[in-house]
């Protein structure tokens, strides 16, 4: 018995295509607002912010970058005392913007 070719094989084999959003729904609400104040602030269309775009390619300088994170404290009623270096993506942003706002959450109720 012969093996399938692996052309006719990747052609047979139905693509599944996962993106972040499905995988991880509880990251939807922040995104949302990340969207809506990089649009309204920066010009930057909202479905330009998928989860795997790269922060570098979004056109923001170092004072943008900051000043959007003020917008997001401002939006989140958060602080962010220390934003990772290692953020690449969007997707990485908004699991961390997610987790310091769960995170604060929390503290609150807490307390």
């Amino acid at each position: 018995m012969k093996a399938p070719h692996s052309d006719s094989f990747a052609q047979d084999t139905p693509q599944i295509i996962v993106t972040m959003e499905s995988v991880d729904p509880s990251l939807d609400p922040t995104l949302a607002v990340m969207r809506r104040v990089m649009t309204s602030k920066f010009g930057i269309a909202d479905g330009d912010l998928t989860l795997d775009r790269e922060l570098s390619t979004l056109g923001l300088d170092s004072l943008a970058f900051i000043e959007y994170m003020f917008e997001l404290e401002s939006e989140f009623n958060v602080h962010f005392s220390d934003v990772p270096s290692g953020l690449a993506t969007v997707g990485d942003l908004a699991r961390f913007v997610h987790d310091e706002v769960a995170y604060g959450a929390k503290g609150v109720a807490t307390k």
